[in-house]
């Protein structure tokens, strides 16, 4: 059979309310096999885990490395499409690593991926293929068609400027938008970015720090973003906005 979204139209497709599914069906249409008004209605069809159903905190087109001891506690990380390589580690394109936990309110999607030992996944999994030393307290599903979203925003180009900013060991600074080149942020220390769109050549975020977000905010890197250990990527949220962070 030829499988196909069948959400309800107005005229035949699937409403879906809290405590039921009501399918809609006419002779001839959507929904039935044959496409033919001859009095008799096949559907050959079953729920399924829509792979567009996903609010991602990780997007990656090539591949995702977790390093050890990261914790996603919110969000989903989803790898768009079989990488042609090279891949970030393990030759996979999501690679959980070693003491990485995963929270019940996060999805993982790629093509394929490792759970390492002394990882805790109690997020679902989609995938195609699957190699896993860790614990996956999450249902899995597979196989997974890609690429996972086919018509992908434009990539926002960044360029970047040529004032690089350090940040000492424990120190707190405010960061205004505009174009930069490398930042680092040594151990200990935190970035508030205020709001609006930062071109950075490069962020280097240290064991220990923290990247916070004071308003709607676009962070475009030019060349590689890393984060070491117990880095804190977050909103800073009053009680009268929640900003939106893009990375």
């Amino acid at each position: 059979p030829h499988w196909y979204e069948f959400l309800y139209d107005g005229t035949t497709g699937a409403e879906i309310f809290p405590d039921r599914i009501v399918l809609h069906f006419e002779d001839g249409q959507r929904g039935d096999h044959d496409l033919t008004a001859d009095g008799i209605i096949v559907d050959p069809g079953a729920p399924v885990n829509i792979a567009s159903s996903f609010e991602s905190v990780v997007f990656a087109t090539n591949s995702v490395w977790l390093k050890q001891g990261s914790s996603i506690i919110s969000g989903d990380v989803v790898v768009n499409d079989a990488s042609p390589g090279p891949v970030l580690d393990s030759q996979v394109e999501l690679s959980v690593g070693k003491s990485v936990t995963v929270s019940v309110d996060s999805e993982l999607w790629a093509d394929s991926i490792k759970v390492k030992m002394g990882a805790v996944v109690d997020a679902d999994v989609s995938y195609n293929d699957l190699v896993n030393n860790g614990i996956i307290n999450g249902d899995l599903f597979t196989p997974l068609d890609l690429p996972i979203v086919t018509d992908l925003p434009p990539f926002m180009s960044a360029p970047s400027g040529t004032m690089d900013i350090t940040v000492a060991r424990n120190e707190d600074i405010t960061l205004a938008p505009g174009d930069y080149g490398d930042i680092v942020v040594k151990m200990g220390g935190s970035i508030l970015f205020t709001g609006g769109i930062y071109n950075i050549h490069s962020i280097d975020s240290r064991d220990r720090t923290e990247l916070l977000f004071a308003a709607s905010t676009e962070v475009r890197v030019e060349d590689k973003f890393d984060a070491d250990l117990n880095v804190y990527i977050a909103e800073r949220v009053n009680e009268f906005e929640t900003p939106v962070t893009r990375i």
